[in-house]
């Protein structure tokens, strides 16, 4: 449903990235090393508030309606794969994830680096089984489907970027 749908406003390549991933889709889920957290599964910027005071800027995550289990990495992929140009992403990308990374240990964290790296890479394919699954379970409007389709575009180049279906082989 979701090529037929789309085919007329993405590529190929984000068309097969959907398929390919539909085919490989439950081991994003059983192949995460990083240790087990909460996670918002749809962590992107029309989910956060941003509050900025003469002190500080402080931001408010809302949309809490995916809530699980999951994978830490896999929301922070979400948000930038999502919030992010692409341009913008592979130029911070590393320094993000490093910073994220030293985040956790400051905070007492017990974790592996490159198990968190991994558990990003697949992370990317989150967000594009977000995209396919929502747009296909929400009423369709032209803002939602174009949401969906920049969506799909964005993690199916980030998932090329980082090599997230070879993680699957």
């Amino acid at each position: 449903s979701f090529a037929d749908q789309y085919r007329h406003r993405l590529d190929t390549e984000v068309i097969d990235a959907a398929v390919q991933l539909g085919e490989v889709v439950e081991a994003v889920t059983t192949h995460r090393r990083a240790p087990t957290c909460l996670t918002h599964r749809d962590f992107r910027l029309d989910n956060m508030i941003f509050v900025d005071t003469s002190d500080a800027v402080s931001a408010v995550v809302v949309d809490w309606q995916t809530v699980g289990a999951g994978s830490g990495p896999a929301d922070l992929a979400f948000a930038l794969g999502s919030g992010l140009s692409t341009e913008l992403r592979r130029r911070h990308e590393s320094q993000l994830l490093d910073r994220y990374v030293g985040g956790l240990i400051a905070s007492g964290v017990d974790l592996v680096q490159v198990d968190v790296e991994h558990d990003y890479r697949l992370g990317a394919a989150e967000g594009l089984a977000m995209a396919v699954i929502a747009s296909q379970v929400v009423t369709h409007t032209d803002r939602g489907d174009e949401m969906f389709a920049v969506m799909a575009e964005l993690h199916a180049v980030q998932m090329h970027d980082l090599g997230t279906l070879r993680l699957l082989d």
